[in-house]
């Protein structure tokens, strides 16, 4: 059982690996990192409309609904909290649910904020999901899509990326520190808390290997702001 096991983690790490190496990977890695304010996926609207009132799910986006999960011990109130996601904000209930929008098209960064319109947690939503979360496990995959330069590939990569890096044991321990600086901190991923740059470069080499060659001199994911977003609205 276990050798099965660690045969399917190897053969699931070795085609994330195929993926991140292809061509298209590597032209792109000229680009340069993109900013916060870009990874979501670009603005819901085009040329002639209006953007539509907060909490009011633009036309052409998918529906969907999720749950917040806090680290334990965080004082957050979820009720006071919401969703940041294609220029549209939409709040969290009491119970921890919301209902955003998201691209058809693939992945979408959303950005879970605190009262006061603070980053807290982040998650990749891919519209082939069967379910949708914000949590330090989603935060954790998030961080290392980032980190892997996932974000310069076409859209399809793009989802089948989130879908590895979610299935792979290693998250467990970014997400364990993601768990832990956040009760401590609530903006922890903005203020770059140190711990957490040490357990994404850990997490990147166990899951993708040290020889992966990313865009150069921005790609180092023990840097949390570059390319690996902070959760710093810009």
């Amino acid at each position: 059982m276990g050798k099965t096991l660690d045969r399917q983690v190897e053969e699931s790490r070795r085609a994330l690996r195929a993926i991140l190496t292809r061509r298209d990977f590597v032209a792109a890695a000229g680009i340069g990192a993109l900013g916060l304010a870009g990874c979501g996926g670009g603005s819901p609207t085009g040329p002639g409309t209006t953007t539509p009132p907060p909490g009011t799910i633009p036309s052409g986006l998918q529906t969907i609904t999720g749950t917040v999960s806090l680290p334990a011990g965080s004082s957050l109130n979820p009720a006071t909290m919401s969703v940041d996601i294609l220029t549209q904000t939409f709040p969290v209930s009491a119970s921890s649910g919301f209902t955003i929008g998201i691209s058809s098209n693939g992945p979408s960064l959303g950005l879970l904020l605190d009262a006061g319109g603070n980053g807290v947690l982040m998650a990749m939503f891919d519209p082939g999901a069967t379910s949708y979360a914000i949590s330090p496990r989603t935060t954790a995959v998030a961080l290392l899509y980032y980190a892997t330069s996932a974000y310069m590939l076409p859209a399809s990569a793009m989802s089948q990326i989130v879908a590895l890096l979610n299935g792979d044991p290693a998250v467990a321990a970014l997400e364990a520190a993601v768990a832990q600086a956040v009760a401590a901190d609530p903006h922890a991923l903005a203020n770059n808390a140190a711990p957490l740059g040490s357990a994404v470069t850990q997490a990147v080499q166990t899951i993708v290997g040290t020889s992966l060659k990313g865009p150069p001199d921005t790609a180092s994911p023990g840097n949390l702001s570059d390319p690996v977003p902070t959760l710093m609205l810009l």
